[in-house]
This record gives structure tokens, C-alpha cells and sequence, in this order.
């Protein structure tokens, strides 16, 4: 194959227009390019590049070659060669730190000389390359508001999920990108409104206006919806807590239909939202259950915890899938995360279900929680226990082309690709709420194991500034429920609520009543007394039943169970010759502490999976 750099490069560009796909063919092509790739002129590399790119043959060599040859010639970079050789990494879902670098400069300073298209394309290829250099990012943003009304549905999209990928917010840029979005949302597909929506969800942005145009706009076009689609769409209202009764009713109903066409990373979104949002289908977790078992070769312990805690957050007993869960859990333990088994627990626990497989699967894991490295820089997402974040926030393996024009739907398709697509993960560190899970687990299902709640006991203690208030309440209580007096975690947790009495104006006041039963049942001597400093500790509403003395001034016929200001004080035992000791029999608490909602507090105390990130 002897062609010269221009013929070469039209010959490249014309083979994956028409989609030709002879091995042998792209391999002389390859040869030849490497050959002459000191010849190569700018728009030459683009598009030799980017016809491999489009059809999906990855090159490292000769990727890296051009990246080599193009630093002499980089001045010459057209803004439209510049777009093309950023969209093949991103196609191929390459990295090349030194390529991406040297380009930024280049992009902030021809950004004036760039189109709506090719500037996204350009945000997008960053994105998915997962860089960020804040200096070209502020002079995009700027010509995103002088261009914004010149882009059509696609470049939107592909801006949106690149500012999503990078989890950059910017108010008052997607404030201006709803209302184009919001202008020509009736020339949007089907998919770009999912990714749309999924998108908005990730950065969090509840934009009600825009989210209800897009509801509107989906359920128009909802036969149109792939089934993956359906899964980021149903999520995405889930985790804003935007409650859709009608698309949520439709796809109960036309998801089962369909069931054979959903893959499992599909509906362990589908289940994650309608677990997240209370909403109950009976018909369509029947039909999931079914879909799970056949897919079951694909099962990987994400997935199956995130099904099951999805099944039992609706009270759904699928037979088969708790059932094969356990088994699956003892047989590839190793794999699971310390999260993943800590949701199985308080799933089963949920559901009231005592599965000898699993907690001894459980209890000879517990050393795994014990050595996870414990990150106390609050920085853990604690909504996420579906973990949807895990299913649909990375960038996913590489996915396969078409082969069509170059045109915006490609990147529409590709990013659709990687967001509804599943791949190996690595192990978070493992969350407190996990922790709190499996106490809570061991207490309501009656398993003692002394060595569980020590481990427990030891990293609830290390880790208290991390408990919310109902996490606090709900610990003490598990612990009392258990007869076992754990010292360090007790004295951390009483620490912790004298020395940060400011955080206690956060308890409820059914919380307060809960972590005072439990102390005394714990042996603990809980002095409430009246605060007569000018700042009072908390506010304090005793039951009928507790005895206090009246405050100064106060009448025979002053109610008892009026507000008081009162103080806290804990004193522990002073010595505790056992820790598994003969407690007092207290009743349960006069409310029902959430199975999520210490984890929930943003709705992932999830997102909590997730998932499903």
C-alpha cells in the first residue's frame, strides 16, 4: 500500500463512511500511516485518526506516534483538526495526559474560531479523558454564552453530560442551557432526554421547571425510549425526588412487556428507583425477578446486592432471588464489597428473614471491616445505598460503531453506551451506614457473635463524628436490644454528644427518648437536670411517665410533659467485669428508625444502593 499522506488520509476517511471492515484493510492502513506520519499534515493526522476512531480500531501505536508527531506542527491545528483528533481519544476512550494538555492552550486560544459542534465535541472528549484544566474551562464557558442559542439538541447534549462526566456545576451556565433545552425540546429524540435527565440528576440540579418539560416530552416520545433509556430515566426522577406518578405507572406497566429486551444493569436501576421512591409494582418486580434468574450467569455481587435491597425496600419476597442470593453471596465472597454484604444484611433483616448462608458468609468477613482503610474527611456519599453511582457515573469499557456519517447522533449513541453499560469496579472503603446496617441486622434478627460486635463496636468508635442522629440513636439501641456493653464505643458515642452539644438540637424528639432508654439499659446513669444557663443544651419534652421536678415559678397545675431546657449528662460504669451482661427489658422505641434513613438524609441515607457510584 503505497499512497501519499492526502491520499491516504481521504482513502481512511471514505472506508469508514462506507463502513468497510476488512481486518486486512486497516491493518495496510495503519502500516502505511505509521510510515508517513513525519509527512502528515494536521488535517491529515485528524482524519486518519478519526476514521479509526469511528470504527472502533484501536491503534496504540500509531496513536501514539501522532501525538509525538504533532507537537512541532501545533500551531497548524486548525480548530477543526483539533476537534477531530480530541473525538477519536474520546471515542476509543483513551488517555494521553501530554496530548490533552498541550491542547488546551490551543483550545482557550482559538476558542472564538471553534462552532457550536465543535466546541462540544471538545468538552466532551475532556470529559470523558477526565480532565479538567481550569483555565480552558473558563474561557469555554464564556463562548458557551455568546454561542448557547446557535446549538442544536445534540451539542446540548453532549455539553450537559460533559459538564456531568467532570461533575463541574456552573448555576447559572445550566440555568442558560435549560432554557435552550427547554426552547427546542420538541426537536429532541427520545435518548438525548434520558441522558439529559440522567445528567441533571447526577450534578444533583433540581431544576423542576426543566425536569417537567423533559417528563412531558419523554412520555410523548416513551415508544421511542430504548430499554436503557427507561432505566436512566425512571432513576434520574428517583434520585431528585421528583415524584412522576404517570411515567412511573406507564413503565409498570410496559417495562414487562418488554422484559426480555432489559439487561441486568437496566434493571438494577429500574428496581433502585422504584425502591427510592416508595412507588409499589407488584407486576413488574414479579417480571424482574423472573428476568434476574435468567440472567443469572451475569450476576455480579453489585448487582445482586443492589436487586435484593431494592426487592426488600418494597416488601417484595421474590422466592427464587432470596433464595440463590445467599448461595451466590458464600460462593464469591471474596468479591463482594464490605457495603455490598452490609446491604444484604439489612435486606434480609427488612424483610425479617434469618438466612443461615448468608450471616455466616457475613461473620467470616467481618475481619474484611476491620482493615478497610476508614476515611473521615466527610466526603462519602451516603444517599448512594443503591449505588447507582457505581452503575451509571463511570465511563465504561469500549463500546462498538456504527460506522454512520459524522454527525451528532454518533456521540449521542456512544455516550448512551457508556452510561447504561457495567464494568469491574474497585472497593470503596467501607461506608459508617454499613456499619450501622449490620448492628442494626444482628440486633433485629437475634445473631450474637461477641467478635462482630467487637469489630463493630471498635469502628463505630473510631469513626462517631461521621454518625448522624439517627445513626446515634439507632446504634445505642441496637447495642442495648443486644445486651453488649461495647466500652469504646459507648464512651466515644457520650463524648462525642457532651463535647458537641450543639449537634444534639438535631435529634428529634422520638431520637432523644431512644438514646435515653437505651443508655439506661446499658447500665449508664442518664442525668437529665435543668439548664438555668442563658443558652440552654437542647430542648427537651419529657414522656408522661418521667417524674421532673417543675421549674422556679411554675404552678401545681403546670403540664408535665411541656418543653423543658435541659442538660445531658452521662455517666458510664465504672467498671464492666463482662460486656454480654443481663439488661433491662426496654420496649421498642415509639417510632420506627428508618431501615435508610441514617443513610437517607439526602435520599442516598440514596442515593443507598448506590444503585447503584
Amino acid at each position: 500500500m503505497r499512497m501519499n499522506p492526502w491520499t491516504l488520509a481521504r482513502a481512511v476517511s471514505k472506508a469508514a463512511k462506507e463502513n468497510i471492515r476488512e481486518v486486512s484493510l486497516w491493518k495496510g492502513f495503519a502500516a502505511r500511516a505509521k510510515e508517513v506520519s513525519a509527512k502528515l499534515q494536521p488535517t491529515d493526522m485528524s482524519m486518519i485518526l478519526f476514521g479509526f476512531a469511528r470504527m472502533r480500531y484501536r491503534d496504540r501505536e500509531l496513536m501514539s506516534l501522532m501525538a509525538k508527531e504533532l507537537v512541532p506542527m501545533l500551531p497548524l491545528f486548525a480548530a477543526s483538526d483539533i476537534a477531530f483528533f480530541l473525538s477519536s481519544y474520546a471515542r476509543l476512550q483513551l488517555q494521553n495526559a501530554f496530548l490533552f494538555n498541550i491542547f488546551a492552550r490551543e483550545v482557550a486560544r482559538k476558542v472564538h474560531d471553534f462552532t457550536p459542534r465543535e466546541l462540544s465535541e471538545v468538552v466532551y472528549a475532556y470529559a470523558v479523558a477526565q480532565f479538567h484544566p481550569p483555565l480552558m474551562f473558563d474561557v469555554i464557558r464564556k463562548r458557551m454564552f455568546e454561542v448557547a442559542r446557535h446549538m442544536e439538541p445534540w451539542h446540548l447534549t453532549l455539553v450537559v453530560n460533559g459538564y456531568a462526566r467532570l461533575g463541574l456545576l456552573d448555576t447559572r451556565l445550566f440555568a442558560l442551557l435549560a432554557t435552550e433545552i427547554s426552547r427546542q425540546i420538541g426537536a429532541f429524540p427520545a435518548r438525548p432526554l434520558a441522558l439529559i435527565a440522567n445528567a441533571y440528576a447526577r450534578l444533583r440540579i433540581e431544576n423542576r421547571f426543566l425536569l417537567e418539560v423533559l417528563g412531558d416530552e419523554i412520555f410523548r416520545k416513551r415508544a421511542d425510549l430504548s430499554p436503557q433509556g427507561v432505566a436512566l430515566v425512571v432513576n434520574a426522577y428517583a434520585r431528585l425526588n421528583i415524584v412522576n406518578p404517570v411515567l412511573f405507572d406507564y413503565f409498570a406497566d410496559a417495562v414487562p412487556a418488554r422484559m426480555s429486551e432489559y439487561h441486568l444493569h437496566s434493571l438494577c436501576l429500574i428496581g433502585a428507583a422504584y425502591a427510592r421512591q416508595q412507588h409499589t409494582a407488584p407486576r413488574l418486580f414479579e417480571a424482574m425477578g423472573e428476568r434476574i434468574g435468567q440472567l443469572s450467569a451475569e450476576l455480579y455481587p453489585r448487582a445482586v446486592a443492589s436487586c435484593v435491597f431494592s426487592f426488600a425496600q418494597l416488601g417484595v419476597r421474590h422466592g427464587p432471588l432470596l433464595y440463590h442470593a445467599p448461595i451466590h453471596a458464600e460462593r464469591f465472597a471474596s468479591s463482594y464489597t464490605c457495603d455490598e454484604l452490609a446491604m444484604l444484611a439489612q435486606s434480609y433483616a427488612h424483610l425479617s428473614i434469618n438466612n443461615t448462608t448468608l450471616f455466616q458468609t457475613i461473620l467470616g468477613q467481618m475481619h474484611r471491616f476491620a482493615m478497610v482503610a476508614i476515611d473521615v474527611s466527610g466526603t462519602e456519599d451516603s444517599s448512594d445505598y443503591h449505588g447507582e453511582k457505581a452503575f451509571a457515573s463511570q465511563p465504561q469499557g469500549e463500546v462498538k460503531g456504527s460506522g454512520a456519517v459524522r454527525d451528532g447522533q454518533e456521540y449521542v449513541d456512544a455516550i448512551a453506551r457508556s452510561e447504561g453499560t457495567s464494568e469491574g469496579r474497585t472497593a470503596p472503603p467501607c461506608r459508617v451506614v454499613s456499619l450501622v446496617w449490620l448492628l442494626q441486622a444482628f440486633a433485629k434478627l437475634h445473631i450474637f457473635d461477641d467478635q462482630a460486635f467487637d469489630i463493630l463496636g471498635d469502628q463505630l468508635g473510631l469513626r462517631v463524628e461521621e454518625l448522624t442522629p439517627p445513626m446515634i440513636a439507632h446504634v445505642l439501641y441496637s447495642f442495648a436490644q443486644c445486651t453488649y456493653f461495647h466500652p469504646r464505643a459507648l464512651s466515644a458515642i457520650v463524648n462525642h454528644l457532651q463535647l458537641h452539644r450543639a449537634s444534639l438540637h438535631e435529634f428529634g424528639q422520638e431520637e432523644l427518648d431512644l438514646v435515653r432508654v437505651s443508655l439506661i439499659a446499658l447500665g449508664c446513669s442518664v442525668d437529665m437536670t435543668h439548664q438555668h444557663s442563658p443558652e440552654p443544651v437542647f430542648t427537651y419534652r419529657p414522656p408522661s411517665h418521667l417524674q421532673l421536678a417543675t421549674t422556679d415559678g411554675a404552678g401545681e397545675g403546670a403540664e408535665v410533659d411541656a418543653p423543658v431546657h435541659m442538660n445531658f449528662n452521662v455517666v458510664l460504669p465504672s467498671s464492666v467485669p463482662h460486656k454480654r451482661f443481663q439488661a433491662q427489658t426496654i420496649e421498642r422505641p415509639p417510632f420506627v428508625l428508618p431501615d435508610v434513613g441514617a443513610a437517607q438524609g439526602t435520599g442516598q441515607g440514596q442515593q443507598q444502593h448506590d444503585a447503584n457510584k
